[in-house]
């Protein structure tokens, strides 16, 4: 009974009066400054950052042509009264996830993994920005689209800069192309036997007449297509969108250890590559195995903040490697 959820800006579930928690929230982030430190600050009082950049990192690496930057299918949820119950029982709106079927290429035939989605949410065209004005000049209380709220973030450099990082790490670990595709393929052959009998119970009609298994299988291998062609030029659309520096490749190597990125996956045992924007920094953090200790960092191609300490800083220019050392 504690919780309020929106979806698509109408309250779904709590109080009548819960709606006008979601209103604050929006008309604060849109009618000021996020560019002023304070103003920032007392957004991610009311918003937790971290789950809204994640959300749309997501919309914006899978492509999702109707989104929460479309105004559809989006929903937030918080508790009304914090009372610690747990972690994200504090007051924040947190993002939620559902009906992503417009994504990853699905029905393009997997060819549009290049298409720079970014731009247009970053960058809109002037007679849309003028209609939205009027839009919510008419009806300032009912249109309330979070991509303004997104666009009023953007202008805060934390938040461009977290959004790139998280995008990055997105795209290196949860959307590794082999790996990626290596679960999509195990997936595929848990429903490929389900999919005749599918398509004879529901439809269409057309392609139940058809050979089922056949139309499942390229459209596994269009899926398979989009993601590893998104994996291929993520970093470049990123770049041209958000007008960053270079593309760089890091190779990390962890022969004996784990070491954490940007507190966001680990690697264990193994090399990793996965590509970074020159702009910021990634942040290592060694962690030793059992009876082992941190030694130090071998590096190349880059500088390290400091290369004795277990956690640093990594600046770069071009492509580099590290190296984690244990004793």
């Amino acid at each position: 009974k504690n919780v309020v959820m929106i979806k698509r800006g109408e309250l779904e579930e709590g109080e009548e009066s819960d709606i006008s928690l979601y209103h604050d929230m929006f008309d604060f982030i849109v009618n000021n400054d996020m560019t002023v430190q304070e103003n920032y600050d007392e957004a991610c009082r009311m918003l937790d950052m971290g789950s809204f950049i994640d959300y749309c990192a997501l919309n914006f690496y899978i492509c999702n042509e109707d989104s929460i930057f479309h105004d559809n299918n989006w929903r937030m949820w918080r508790s009304r009264i914090p009372e610690g119950v747990c972690a994200q029982d504090d007051g924040k709106w947190r993002m939620m996830v559902y009906d992503i079927d417009y994504s990853a290429g699905i029905y393009s035939g997997g060819s549009n993994y290049d298409t720079n989605n970014i731009i247009p949410v970053i960058k809109p065209r002037d007679d849309k920005c003028e209609e939205e004005h009027e839009d919510n000049t008419e009806e300032e209380e009912i249109i309330r689209k979070p991509v303004e709220m997104f666009r009023s973030l953007y202008k805060n450099s934390s938040f461009k800069q977290e959004l790139i990082t998280v995008m990055c790490d997105m795209r290196n670990h949860d959307f590794r192309s082999d790996k990626a595709i290596d679960r999509i393929v195990e997936l595929s052959e848990v429903y490929s036997v389900l999919v005749p009998d599918t398509f004879s119970r529901f439809g269409p009609k057309w392609l139940a007449r058809q050979n089922t298994k056949d139309y499942y299988n390229q459209k596994i291998y269009e899926l398979a297509n989009f993601i590893d062609g998104r994996y291929q030029t993520f970093p470049y659309i990123i770049q041209e969108a958000m007008d960053t520096g270079d593309v760089a490749e890091m190779k990390l190597i962890s022969a004996d250890g784990d070491v954490i990125v940007n507190n966001a996956f680990t690697v264990s045992n193994e090399e990793f590559t996965g590509a970074y924007i020159t702009d910021y920094p990634v942040i290592l953090r060694a962690v030793p195995p059992e009876g082992k200790a941190f030694l130090k960092w071998e590096y190349s191609g880059c500088e390290l903040s400091d290369s004795s300490s277990a956690e640093t800083d990594i600046f770069f220019s071009g492509d580099f490697s590290v190296t984690a050392v244990f004793k």
